[in-house]
């Protein structure tokens, strides 16, 4: 079985001390991960009428060729599959293809996550009405917080040249997330990237990033739109939740904002719901 083949070879990369091929991923698990490629196939053509062509296969192929950082690796998985570039696009390009092509639909899928964008727009109406009445930033910072609408958190971005860093505030190296957006906009207020903290322990924790490693649209929309304390963003969308980034402090050297992310609903649990009987079809 290819799969078979794939997974050996990334096996045979893997570190440190593991047992045997066969007892760490058994026929059964196997049948499991081709199952699952499948099924995500069948979900994103049922769900969403759209199928992976084989032109875009072909050219998946031709990217991994060109880009992969691991050219070695690339080199045996595609001996591992005879060298036959269709067993290479069907078994190690496509699944990749659907993966992607999927999650980007369900991210994009306003039905799934009307009831999270409304919250957060609802909230970001309430901040307004603050700001207009003249609370301060702390306040409306503060309400943002309490409101239990999403994940709050406070961000500074350094502007060029990087101010130094606060050593009560604790940095994060940006590399573009997981407060780096490193994505296009979408819109006038919105942006494609992940903003969530990678380690749920860094929630309420004050973190740094480069706002020069934000998209130029970005840098954009957050200048136009955060001039004086208290100003409010439009609801920012990226793939996996809602943001809206109320100002608490600008300066030649940074710019200062508290947070709250309302996560979309959930992509592996929504793929689980999904009735099984489509893998069947897809499988025949």
């Amino acid at each position: 079985m290819d799969r078979t083949a794939i997974e050996r070879v990334y096996y045979g990369h893997r570190t440190g001390t593991k047992p045997p091929f066969a007892e760490r991923l058994p026929p059964a698990a196997i049948e499991q991960m081709v199952r699952q490629d499948l099924h995500k196939e069948a979900v994103l053509q049922r769900v969403y009428r759209s199928t992976v062509k084989d032109a875009q296969v072909a050219s998946e192929v031709a990217r991994m060729e060109k880009s992969t950082r691991a050219p070695e690796v690339l080199k045996e998985l595609k001996e591992a599959l005879g060298n036959d570039r269709k067993r290479i696009g069907r078994s190690l390009a496509k699944p990749l293809l659907v993966e992607r092509e999927l999650r980007q639909a369900f991210a994009d899928d306003q039905s799934l996550h009307q009831r999270q964008r409304e919250r957060i727009q609802d909230l970001r109406n309430r901040l307004l009405k603050m700001k207009k009445e003249g609370e301060s930033s702390s306040d409306i910072s503060e309400a943002a917080r309490k409101s239990g609408v999403g994940a709050f958190n406070e961000v500074t971005w350094t502007l060029p040249p990087a101010s130094r860093q606060n050593s009560k505030t604790k940095p994060v190296k940006s590399t573009g997330g997981p407060y780096g957006l490193e994505s296009s906009v979408k819109g006038a207020g919105a942006a494609r990237g992940d903003a969530r903290p990678t380690d749920p322990t860094e929630q309420g924790v004050e973190q740094i990033h480069l706002f020069g490693n934000l998209p130029s649209r970005m840098q954009a929309v957050l200048k136009a739109q955060l001039l004086k304390p208290g100003d409010v963003t439009g609801v920012i969308e990226l793939p996996t939740e809602f943001l809206v980034c109320i100002l608490k402090e600008r300066t030649s050297e940074k710019i200062k904002v508290a947070l709250l992310s309302a996560a979309k609903r959930d992509y592996e649990a929504w793929l689980r719901e999904q009735p099984s009987q489509w893998l069947a079809q897809g499988r025949k």
